[in-house]
């Protein structure tokens, strides 16, 4: 039979699998790193500069940052050179979301996390330290991440059928299929291929969010930015090929994702 397709918008077949978890926020942040030439849009009265320790000069390749609800936390110091330094959250789009001015450490070289009392210290030259509190840094977290659905190849002789999330006060279209959370492909007889969304817990500052993937017993994790493109391909034991685009990665489940 020559494989074909149907575009379902009706959510009630798929709604019982495609229940979305609640628990969107991140509650601890965790330290990463990023090149110290990522491209962002630095403050005019402020520069980055990241060293290698506390008592040297050199410049590190890479900069400490706080990962967070889909946000990275960069510090930075003043054009001035004061002891001092301006903490900016961004978004995963480069948007600067929010910012705080703290005095007590100037030129980074290291974040901590100290877990039992829920803060974080930036430490500079000279050993110069100052403590926010994780409430003090809460920023809530931002939509849902979306992924785009590219091209489903079916090479089963069983039917495929689409079914996908609408955001609430919301609705489908065409064009629903570039502002994915979550996905169901029905193959008939088969089952369901689930894309659920697990929120902004890829750990990295690039991808930033994750779903899972599942089909019977297979289960896989999909880590992508927002706007990553996903093309599915369906074999004929109903084997799948993940293909995602700039920035996604499909791994098996449990594995983590490589940071970008």
């Amino acid at each position: 039979m020559k494989p074909h397709f149907n575009l379902v918008l009706a959510l009630s077949l798929l709604l019982p699998v495609l229940q979305a978890s609640p628990a969107w926020a991140q509650a601890s942040p965790v330290v990463g790193a990023e090149p110290a030439t990522s491209v962002l849009a630095i403050p005019s009265d402020l520069k980055r500069v990241c060293f290698t320790g506390p008592n040297t000069f050199e410049s590190s390749p890479t900069c400490p940052v706080l990962l967070r609800n889909g946000y990275v936390y960069w510090a930075f110091s003043y054009i001035d050179n004061r002891v001092g330094m301006a903490v900016i959250a961004y978004d995963s789009n480069g948007k600067s979301i929010k910012r705080w001015d703290k005095s007590g450490a100037r030129y980074l070289w290291q974040m901590t996390v100290n877990a039992t009392n829920k803060t974080v210290s930036f430490n500079g030259q000279a050993n110069g330290t100052f403590t926010m509190t994780w409430d003090e840094l809460y920023v809530p977290p931002p939509a849902q991440g979306q992924w785009e659905l590219g091209t489903v190849t079916n090479n089963t002789d069983k039917h495929v059928m689409f079914s996908f999330h609408v955001p609430t006060f919301g609705s489908s279209n065409s064009g629903a299929l570039k502002a994915m959370t979550m996905a169901g492909i029905l193959i008939n007889d088969y089952g369901i291929l689930s894309i659920d969304p697990r929120g902004n817990t890829s750990g990295c500052a690039n991808p930033v969010w994750r779903a899972e993937i599942r089909f019977d017993n297979q289960a896989w994790e999909f880590y992508y930015n927002t706007g990553t493109r996903l093309d599915i391909n369906i074999d004929p034991d109903r084997h799948f090929t993940f293909t995602p685009g700039p920035g996604g990665q499909v791994v098996a489940a449990g594995q983590p994702a490589k940071c970008l």
